[in-house]
């Protein structure tokens, strides 16, 4: 998936030559940069002159320029075996093409161009470069990534008018078959110009979608912590209620470990919150227990009736205070309540609910999950920052291996309700969900993009180098031709030095 993964590696091994100029662009390199001219000589004393780099590599190096016989040659070898890269000047056009010199009669005008070849009577002037169509309309990034290959190849196209002007006479084939190339050139030069843009446009879109950002929106940053903050400020309440000496203040204190104990087990602080809860149900078994006696004592020296009286009495105070905590959605039989000490029938059931209530929680902190969930919640943290950032990045495959293989969160989603509730639970999974689903989703946006930048170099690499050959066969046979123009005018210069010099009349 990244640069250095074995997705992209696979594109080196199934398309060389292309991606070799895909692998320039993932460097941040301008897409086919102008460059100038090189003189090149390679480790085998081959030399090749009038060089133009296509790519250059740290491995491969590819360009394009004439060897010892002045044939226009594509070379792609090893970047180590360029003994010597001498920069020269590049071949610039003439400002204004000079026609040659030709017989007076009939010239045919610029334009005109024979569908057929014919014998030629009279040579055409040779016609002006036709003005190129103007390439689409691009972002100046953009420009600074396409001009360079337009730009070469127009400049390249010029050079077939300043060739053509320095023969004396050219043929008349030659320049219909000048005027022929320019035109077709021309022609192809608006598809070279979009398909450029097109490359732009994708390197825009793969670095944009590589270095774009990721926020964390279901769980932001100062929620990470909630679960532990909450729990902290349950237990730091409970441990007011439970150290003072009033019953009423620990009976709260008992009130809020039973929140602890139902939504908190996960805190550190649950161990010594549940000693608390431990020793302040024996005070105050004690304390009821006491109070429990004392009353049965004195009501078993009543007379009968008093005693009935007071038993009644005491149910209906119990009656009271359930029906009031029922209408606030409480049950009497799950909320601590500090009964009256001269209520029997609430003292009763006071001693009763805290026996039962000790010992059902003699073994409570068996669990061994019991106080974990802060590093799980860290490490599980510090695995999506991890992942978000190899995300961001474009390492997706790692952030992929990253979730993977964080398994603080798999035994975070599995730990009961008491000790990670749900509420907490869902928003992180949720997070979690996200996180994973742009992963995806960027990877696979980017093995598009890389698909279609391969593609659409493709295209602008088989076109460029057509558009090379059409303009370099032509420059070849204007060569042959000025080469045979040479001879010609050396023959009779030769001619003339040569001639005997006319008899003098008697």
């Amino acid at each position: 998936m990244m640069a250095t993964s074995e997705t992209f590696f696979t594109f080196f091994l199934i398309m060389k030559r292309t991606s070799l100029l895909f692998s320039l662009l993932l460097c941040g390199a301008p897409l086919l940069h102008a460059a100038d001219f090189y003189d090149i000589t390679l480790s085998n004393a081959k030399k090749y002159t009038q060089c133009r780099i296509l790519y250059s590599g740290s491995n491969v190096t590819k360009f394009t320029g004439k060897d010892r016989s002045g044939k226009t040659v594509t070379m792609e070898v090893k970047s180590s075996s360029i003994l010597m890269k001498k920069e020269v000047a590049e071949i610039k056009p003439a400002e204004e093409p000079k026609p040659a010199p030709a017989p007076k009669p009939a010239e045919a005008p610029a334009t005109a161009e024979p569908t057929t070849e014919q014998p030629a009577t009279t040579p055409e002037a040779p016609a002006p470069t036709e003005a190129a169509a103007p390439a689409p309309e691009q972002a100046p990034e953009e420009v600074a990534q396409t001009q360079g290959i337009a730009e070469k190849l127009r400049t390249r196209l010029a050079t077939i008018d300043s060739e053509l002007a320095s023969l004396t006479k050219p043929s008349r084939t030659l320049i219909s078959r000048c005027n022929s190339t320019k035109r077709i050139v021309n022609g192809r030069m608006p598809r070279i110009d979009k398909q450029a843009v097109e490359v732009a446009e994708l390197q825009t879109k793969f670095n944009n979608l590589v270095g774009a950002d990721f926020t964390f929106s279901i769980v932001p940053q100062d929620a990470r912590d909630k679960y532990i903050t909450d729990g902290q400020a349950a237990y730091k309440a409970m441990l007011i209620d439970v150290k003072e000496y009033k019953n009423t203040r620990k009976v709260g204190g008992l009130d809020k470990f039973e929140i602890l104990r139902e939504r908190y087990q996960g805190i550190p602080e649950y161990k010594e919150a549940y000693t608390w809860y431990m020793s302040t149900l024996q005070t105050l078994q004690k304390r009821w227990t006491n109070l429990q006696a004392s009353e049965q004592k004195k009501r078993n020296r009543m007379h009968s009736t008093k005693r009935s009286d007071l038993t009644e009495s005491d149910q209906k105070q119990y009656d009271k205070i359930k029906a009031e905590l029922e209408k606030e959605g409480e049950q009497i039989a799950q909320v601590w309540i500090n009964p009256p000490k001269n209520n029997l029938t609430m003292l009763n059931l006071g001693v009763q609910r805290v026996r039962d209530a000790h010992r059902r929680n003699e073994n409570a902190l068996k669990d061994e999950d019991i106080g974990t969930v802060p590093p799980l919640l860290t490490s599980t943290w510090q695995a999506m920052d991890k992942a978000r950032e190899q995300m961001i990045n474009g390492n997706f495959d790692g952030a992929e291996e990253t979730l993977k293989n964080d398994t603080a969160f798999t035994k975070l989603i599995k730990l009961n309700r008491q000790i990670f509730p749900e509420d907490y639970r869902a928003p992180l999974r949720e997070q979690r969900q996200a996180l994973e689903r742009e992963i995806d989703k960027r990877a696979r946006e980017r093995r598009n993009l890389e698909r279609d930048l391969t593609n659409k170099l493709k295209l602008l690499e088989r076109d460029s180098n057509w558009v090379e050959s059409q303009i370099d066969s032509v420059l070849e046979l204007i060569a042959k031709e000025k080469e045979a123009d040479t001879q010609t005018s050396s023959v009779e210069l030769v001619e003339q030095n040569t001639a005997p010099a006319p008899a003098e009349k008697k």
